[in-house]
């Protein structure tokens, strides 16, 4: 059996890599023979961290669209089954990545591949062209499953007229991570620059940050989940704190599974920070900036949780400090539904 599995994958993003970690988990757990080729932004990056074999995206200039690289093409040629998740590949965060994705996953079908649109999260189309063009890729899928109840209603209201199983987050299916019943006084700190944030987002984390140091006595680390790009609103959270050597500022975190489930609390905004938090069984705020964010822990039940990102101040801060949540009922049975998937649609779907 042979596998050709597409996503944000060598970017550079944490969150993205432990998706792949738990979907290769998956795909393994079923077929230990399975040949599985993983096209990625840096291939050498990705065989070497995740030991397994890798391809080049294909190009998303009009140009190359029939003239890609010989290794991708054959990869996809060969293969049984094709799979384009999971993550937040048709969000609508940026109409560009709607067009990349959409490049990948043609040529799949202009294969006449079996297509699997897997652990996706799927934003509103506002853009009628790509309401028609995310329309169309998805109903040509044999198997459909995405991360939330929303993503699911948004793939309805577009007209997808094929099943859609609503799973947890495919970083769920990571088992390695062991939560502590004694923590260490430090909280982790995950933030996503954005364009978007509001003027005072800064100078409101880091009056938190300085609360929690001051009163709570918990010294900080502050993780890039995406490198280089995170680092920019972690140094200007920094140059609103006085100076002081209770922060460490982790520029090239490699697995962030080392540091959560020692941490006494997360403030997360990255999506895959707050599931780290999750499946570290710590309590965490998490900041909303995104459908994906609000949505799986809408469905996890843990709004409770989420602060606003336009919304964001000590106080309010201060306040979700009580309202912070038991995460080890939740991170268990998303492991179970997981694994239930894994053995009856999954297992059915490769097998076919």
């Amino acid at each position: 059996m042979k596998i050709v599995v597409c996503g944000n994958y060598g970017a550079q993003n944490l969150g993205d890599e432990l998706i792949l970690e738990g979907l290769l988990k998956s795909l393994k757990s079923i077929s230990k023979s399975a040949e599985i080729t993983v096209m990625s932004a840096t291939p050498q990056e990705t065989a070497k961290r995740h030991k397994v074999k890798a391809v080049s995206h294909f190009a998303a200039g009009l140009r190359s669209l029939f003239r890609s690289r010989k290794n991708t093409r054959k990869a996809i040629k060969d293969c049984h089954y094709f799979i384009l998740g999971g993550g937040g590949l048709f969000l609508s965060l940026k109409w560009q990545a709607n067009i990349i994705w959409a490049i990948q996953v043609f040529h799949a079908y202009w294969k006449k591949k079996v297509v699997i649109m897997h652990g996706q999260s799927v934003g509103e189309a506002k853009n009628p062209l790509f309401k028609v063009l995310v329309r169309w890729l998805f109903n040509r899928a044999f198997l459909i499953t995405v991360r939330d109840q929303d993503s699911k209603r948004n793939l309805e209201l577009l007209g997808v007229q094929q099943p859609i199983h609503v799973i947890p987050d495919l970083a769920f299916n990571i088992e390695r991570v062991t939560p502590v019943k004694k923590h260490q006084d430090y909280a982790v700190v995950a933030l996503r620059q954005l364009a978007s944030l509001p003027a005072s987002f800064s100078e409101g984390i880091a009056q938190f940050l300085e609360y929690l140091i001051k009163e709570k006595h918990l010294s900080i680390k502050l993780i890039d989940f995406q490198k280089n790009e995170d680092s920019i609103v972690h140094k200007n959270v920094l140059s609103f704190m006085e100076k002081t050597d209770k922060v460490e500022h982790i520029t090239n975190c490699q697995d962030p599974f080392a540091l959560f489930p020692e941490a006494k609390l997360a403030l997360t905004m990255r999506l895959h920070s707050t599931i780290c938090a999750i499946k570290s069984e710590i309590p965490f705020i998490a900041i909303n900036y995104s459908p994906k964010v609000k949505g799986i822990l809408k469905d996890a039940k843990f709004e409770s949780a989420l602060v606003d990102m336009n919304n964001v101040s000590l106080q309010t801060l201060k306040n979700h400090l009580d309202k912070v949540v038991d995460t080890s009922e939740f991170n268990e049975q998303a492991l179970r539904t997981l694994k239930e998937f894994e053995q009856t649609i999954l297992d059915e779907t490769l097998k076919a």
